[in-house]
């Protein structure tokens, strides 16, 4: 007969409790149960646990020794149990998000910071990368959530429409369109204009709605993300449309923000790994993103 984990509960209860009656009653049996695992145990191991002194039971060298090794493992057992409930009330685990440049400047860098410091216990990786990117990365199942600007068609993913906002003109202070409330796609025939590459499908959007109007604009420059790109308009080297701008953030000194007709609408998506649990972790940091988009963006 091997040792059980009765036996080792019962003596860890007699040497916590100091006597064999006290034992019994924190685990809710009879006094002779305990005396009978503790002489189980003993008879298994082939050495005495305790002595008795004056109405009390003392340990041996051997019970000593042995209770030392019961000691740590119960702490092990604890910080187990800790583990598995922090894990499972969602508050502690390993969190994987993967997403493009323009919404992490737009919203997700503001859901993370204040997530991470409401779950500090959480390890957060974030990826930047273009759609193509994050799209693989969850396939392969790298990540727990992406953000993607433009929907997907696929049985490799789970896809949920976060939010929908309509792209916007932005041109250098002091610029000639400035004083208008809305731009207008006529308005920037022939002006210096800087693109986003062509392999962007934000780029292939805007280029069809000037191509089916017969508005051409003078192609100045490209850049791949709202930064880089509002860093040129800032510049004063041309001015361009650009998706998800936080209307009450200023994206940089020098950069007049303007509304755009016709109106170009970029829907943000919530994408998973298809065929994939969403942990809990996951999905109590999407119900907090959803928080944050109602309460900001919507």
């Amino acid at each position: 007969m091997a040792v059980t984990v009765r036996q080792i509960e019962a003596f860890r209860a007699v040497v916590d409790a100091g006597t064999v009656n006290k034992a019994a009653r924190s685990l809710e049996v009879s006094q002779p149960a305990v005396s009978r695992l503790i002489n189980e145990l003993e008879t298994e191991i082939g050495f005495k646990l305790f002595r008795r002194q004056h109405g009390r039971v003392a340990r041996t060298s051997e019970g000593d020794a042995l209770y030392d090794v019961v000691r740590r493992a119960f702490i092990g057992l604890e910080q187990i149990e800790t583990a598995a409930r922090s894990l499972g009330s969602g508050e502690t685990g390993h969190l994987r998000i993967v997403a493009m440049q323009n919404i992490a400047d737009r919203f997700l860098l503001d859901v993370i910071s204040s997530f991470g410091k409401q779950y500090p216990d959480v390890f957060i990786s974030l990826e930047i990368c273009s759609q193509m990117q994050v799209l693989d990365l969850l396939a392969s199942q790298q990540y727990d959530i992406g953000f993607i600007m433009h929907p997907c068609a696929s049985s490799a993913f789970q896809m949920e429409k976060f939010f929908v906002e309509d792209a916007v003109c932005i041109m250098p202070d002091g610029h000639r369109l400035a004083r208008r409330p809305v731009v207008q796609m006529q308005d920037l025939a022939d002006e210096p204009f800087i693109h986003f590459p062509k392999s962007a499908e934000f780029r292939l959007r805007i280029d069809d709605v000037f191509s089916i109007a017969g508005v051409e604009r003078l192609n100045k420059m490209e850049a791949r993300t709202n930064r880089s790109i509002c860093a040129m308009v800032s510049a004063g080297l041309g001015v361009s449309i650009v998706a998800l701008v936080d209307p009450h953030k200023p994206l940089q000194p020098g950069i007049t923000v303007r509304q755009f007709s016709p109106s170009i609408p970029i829907e943000v998506n919530a994408v998973f790994p298809a065929g994939r649990f969403v942990s809990m972790i996951t999905d109590r940091f999407f119900e907090y993103a959803r928080k944050y988009r109602d309460q900001n963006i919507l």
